[in-house]
């Protein structure tokens, strides 16, 4: 969506990453933040194994302090950094799930069921995790950004059945994280997405509860699954994609996935 796009997704044999760089409400990104997300994405896997879902601090503060070196020796600055990090790991039996910043985080149980969540902060300027490096950002954000965040969960049963609740949530002066586990057993799939997921604009707007699982309902699993879908839903104008019924997300977008089925 913007001139430079400053999402960035990889991905490896057992883990998933997404980077959402800021775009400091401007489309001319002068802190270079798609250079920051790449650099986050790279070392957050670099850095997977110390990922673990009852003590994150390790992983997170590794990948800050690898960031921060790679960044000052490009000659960025540590606003290049701020950017969303989301995570999904295969660990035993589970994928774990972790992000700083806003965003998509969600799974399709085995039974056809729905759960995701969408993390947006009141103030639209969330917490990234370059932000712990500088106790003066910290401090900053704490006296000019409201603390709010909000968690709206959706759950649907596989007869469409839509519950929806919120959660609220608030910055400490350690950020914010999310880590949550989905069992393989329980979960046919688990996903992420920037939030560029909520922007999706058209003639007729798709609610979220309807969008999600219209745009992670993918009909195969083999090969690179996400980019194949994508590039018919927003490439084929025929019946059914998101082209023919005219919608297009308004800023950047990332997604990531991985599929627990048999290989």
């Amino acid at each position: 969506a913007h001139f430079v796009c400053e999402d960035y997704a990889l991905h490896g044999p057992d883990y998933v990453v997404v980077s959402d760089g800021c775009s400091h409400g401007s489309d001319k990104n002068e802190f270079k933040t798609d250079i920051g997300a790449r650099i986050l994405a790279q070392n957050a896997a670099l850095y997977m194994e110390h990922l673990t879902p009852h003590c994150p601090d390790r992983f997170m503060y590794s990948v800050l302090t690898a960031s921060d070196n790679v960044a000052m020796a490009l000659g960025l600055g540590v606003n290049s950094l701020a950017a969303t990090l989301m995570v999904l790991k295969k660990h035993d039996d589970a994928i774990i799930s972790f992000l700083m910043g806003d965003g998509l985080i969600g799974g399709k149980r085995r039974d056809g069921s729905w759960i995701f969540s969408v993390i947006d902060f009141e103030s639209n300027a969330p917490f990234y995790l370059a932000y712990l490096g500088e106790k003066s950002i910290v401090d900053q954000y704490q006296k000019n950004q409201s603390d709010k965040i909000t968690e709206t969960s959706f759950s649907i049963d596989p007869q469409g059945n839509v519950e929806v609740q919120e959660y609220p949530h608030h910055v400490g002066p350690q950020g914010w994280r999310s880590v949550m586990r989905f069992t393989i057993e329980e979960y046919e799939m688990v996903f992420v997405a920037s939030d560029g997921v909520e922007t999706f604009k058209g003639e007729k707007r798709m609610l979220m509860r309807d969008l999600v699982p219209f745009l992670f309902g993918f009909k195969s699993y083999n090969g690179q699954f996400i980019r194949r879908a994508l590039n018919w839903q927003f490439k084929v104008n025929l019946e059914g994609s998101l082209k023919h019924r005219g919608l297009m997300h308004d800023d950047d977008l990332a997604m990531g996935a991985i599929y627990c089925g048999e290989d």
